[in-house]
């Protein structure tokens, strides 16, 4: 009898699985949950809104609680952010330290004190935010939490990327790299979190050349068209300012690249997501039983991971370009974006986002994260965001 589409999904997902962390707290292997599991209550705990909502109620012994059930899942890293709130999410209850950062810099003092890895997010980065870059809003939040910098990693914000949706152009994320480094010195660790299935800060607005993107009036953005040096009938709309020039390698090597220690990875959404709803299914599949969101992260990971990681869970894993790929790392012919020599060293691939959209919304099981937990282990990642082990 030949295996099933879910039978071939659950075989890649269960090679090179890892036991629960355990040990001294590393940043670099972290395990968030930070929107995968539920709290004692039953309750989905969405970090940054979950704990700033009872932080700002003063409830600390419903933070205790839930830190407890983290340390039972093994996560060891919480992501917390200076102000939130998230549709309906606990009855659309807000939440916001910017006016008061100290109080901000006194929960995440207590989440690096309970003995996790605080994930501290300065800013939101929702559309008109990127003023706060300039205006002292987050440098206000950098010197209520730069005490934390030998424990803690420091992210401008949600889904950064103007070209995506975010709220920062190329420039100004490289100007917030900047200012973090210049706060937390090199004992911060800096982590970089973009659109789904973004892994630089090179700007990309499209390859029409006959239809330039508008830019939001609130953050309008310079645009020129720049052509293809191998092939001159391609092209790209990228961003004037963008001090890479829309280079994808080359922005981890500049100005504000150059002080990034992580990117937090996020999947897509919905079919192209780990998720599903009901134990016994399956995350969205290809026509070779497969779950499609490996696609892009596999390529990514050739990118970014060590060459010679292992990653079972990418043997034999067939890409949408129709190549088979091997078990060690770079699983199938790929540039080593990292292969030059570069200060910070090479960056933690992260991949942080992959289900909460459906978690929050009851569209996840806790079975598709634990499976997704393990599959991405088996691709040689070691630093999650959505984290839970396997029953």
């Amino acid at each position: 009898m030949s295996p099933t589409a879910t039978d071939t999904y659950l075989v890649m997902a269960s090679a090179g699985g890892a036991p629960t962390p355990v040990g001294p707290l590393d940043r670099r292997t972290m395990k968030a949950s930070y929107c995968s599991h539920r709290d004692a209550d039953g309750e989905v705990v969405f970090d940054p809104i979950y704990f700033g909502v009872w932080w700002d109620r003063g409830d600390r012994a419903r933070l205790d609680r839930c830190l407890a059930t983290k340390r039972q899942l093994g996560a060891n890293a919480v992501q917390l952010c200076v102000q939130g709130g998230y549709g309906g999410y606990m009855n659309g209850d807000t939440y916001d330290f910017r006016g008061n950062p100290q109080k901000y810099g006194e929960l995440c003092t207590y989440v690096r004190d309970s003995g996790f890895i605080p994930v501290i997010l300065l800013a939101t980065a929702d559309g008109g935010t990127h003023v706060e870059i300039y205006d002292g809003t987050m440098q206000r939040v950098l010197d209520a939490t730069a005490h934390l910098a030998k424990d803690a990693w420091y992210c401008p914000g949600y889904e950064i990327n103007l070209d995506r949706g975010g709220a920062f152009n190329a420039r100004q994320q490289h100007d917030a790299m900047l200012l973090i480094r210049k706060s937390v010195g090199d004992d911060g660790m800096i982590l970089l979190w973009l659109q789904p299935l973004r892994c630089t800060m090179g700007a990309y607005w499209g390859s029409n050349k006959n239809a330039k993107p508008g830019t939001p009036d609130w953050n309008p953005t310079e645009l020129k068209w720049v052509t293809s040096e191998s092939n001159p009938s391609e092209g790209a709309w990228v961003e004037v300012e963008d001090p890479a020039g829309g280079g994808e390698q080359e922005a981890w090597y500049i100005e504000g690249g150059l002080e990034v220690d992580g990117l937090w990875y996020q999947t897509d959404h919905g079919l192209n997501s780990p998720s599903y709803a009901n134990p016994g299914e399956t995350p969205g599949l290809d026509g070779h039983g497969q779950p499609r969101y490996y696609d892009r992260l596999i390529e990514i990971a050739d990118r970014f991971l060590q060459p010679g990681t292992a990653m079972p869970g990418a043997d034999g894993f067939v890409d949408s370009s129709g190549y088979t790929h091997g078990g060690v790392c770079p699983s199938h012919s790929a540039p080593d974006w990292f292969h030059q020599s570069r200060k910070r060293g090479r960056p933690v691939l992260c991949v942080g986002e992959t289900i909460p959209y459906e978690y929050t919304r009851n569209a996840c099981c806790d079975e598709a994260v634990w499976v997704c937990s393990k599959a991405l282990t088996s691709l040689g990642i070691t630093s999650h965001g959505c984290w839970q082990p396997e029953p």
